[in-house]
């Protein structure tokens, strides 16, 4: 899930903590902010997250995150940087 926000951008894995790690935040191609814009929503379960922190505000797994992707941004290409 990218986003960008004032000038910033903000990335993170497509993943609920709620759930195991491999399954999609939304049920909709592309639809992953809450009704009002402003937070990450798992339409599974209906959590609400933070997007600039990945912070869970409201939900079945507050006080766990999402968990973040490295970005890099090359020649206008936005790159995603896995650890190694």
């Amino acid at each position: 899930i990218v986003l960008l926000y004032e000038k910033q951008i903000y990335a993170w894995l497509d993943a609920c903590p709620h759930y195991a790690q491999a399954t999609p935040m939304s049920w909709k191609n592309d639809q992953y902010l809450s009704e009002d814009h402003k937070f990450i929503k798992c339409f599974a379960h209906g959590a609400l997250f933070n997007f600039q922190t990945g912070d869970c505000v409201q939900g079945p797994c507050m006080g766990k995150k999402l968990t973040s992707v490295n970005i890099a941004i090359v020649n206008n290409q936005l790159y995603c940087l896995r650890n190694i």
